[in-house]
């Protein structure tokens, strides 16, 4: 299978010294990370997978500080923030989304198969259940960055940035796929039952109208 090099790279990368393995920062076609950063990922991914709820937690307590209007499409908007980590509902919803992190990271040579489904899925929830403005979904990545950059201090270099950053941006895009579908699915709905009520109450003001004119003939 081939593979993506940077610039400094291509002659290896197209076997012209066969003496060569594949450099580490080439990518395999297919693949969201370069062998390199796939390390680099998963190396500081040891780190942080110790406390995965808390971790969660603190992803969305960012986001409700840089937008802290996106709290009140959840359940638990009444609860005071210093008091968020403590809620059933808060703690769950922050680890299920951890769980997406998880999957991705258990699944980093099969993205395509094993997690897009989901992440689609999980980009469709957010239109029904949630109704939430996709602009949003960006809130996620820099939320997540200053999460990451914190628990992992100067292990978070800037190739382990550069990495998470490609990571982070694949959840929220391919989860785009599916908030788009569903919203223009949505839309449709919601345009044919205006267009089937519009229909019934014109149907309903003829009938009306019909009526009086019977009354008034007879």
């Amino acid at each position: 299978m081939g593979g993506v090099c940077s610039s400094s790279n291509q002659s290896v990368a197209s076997g012209q010294d066969s003496n060569h393995k594949m450099p580490t920062n080439c990518k395999e076609e297919g693949q969201l990370l370069s062998a390199k950063q796939l390390k680099v990922v998963q190396e500081t991914w040891a780190m942080l997978d110790k406390d995965m709820s808390g971790r969660g937690i603190r992803v969305f307590q960012q986001i409700f500080t840089l937008a802290p209007e996106t709290k009140g499409l959840f359940n638990f908007r009444y609860i005071p923030d210093d008091e968020l980590h403590n809620n059933l509902l808060f703690k769950a919803h922050a680890g299920r989304f951890m769980q997406i992190i998880c999957a991705v990271m258990d699944n980093a040579n099969d993205l395509d198969t094993q997690v897009k489904p989901t992440l689609h899925n999980l980009g469709q929830a957010h239109v029904v259940k949630f109704g939430v403005n996709m602009e949003y979904f960006d809130l996620f990545k820099t939320a997540m960055l200053s999460v990451w950059s914190k628990d992992l201090g100067k292990a978070f270099t800037v190739e382990a940035r550069e990495a998470w950053t490609i990571v982070f941006e694949y959840v929220l895009e391919e989860m785009k796929v599916g908030f788009v579908s569903a919203n223009h699915n949505h839309s449709n709905i919601v345009m044919n039952n205006t267009e089937s009520a519009s229909t019934q109450m014109a149907d309903e003001k003829q009938v009306s109208m019909e009526m009086a004119d019977n009354g008034n003939t007879s």
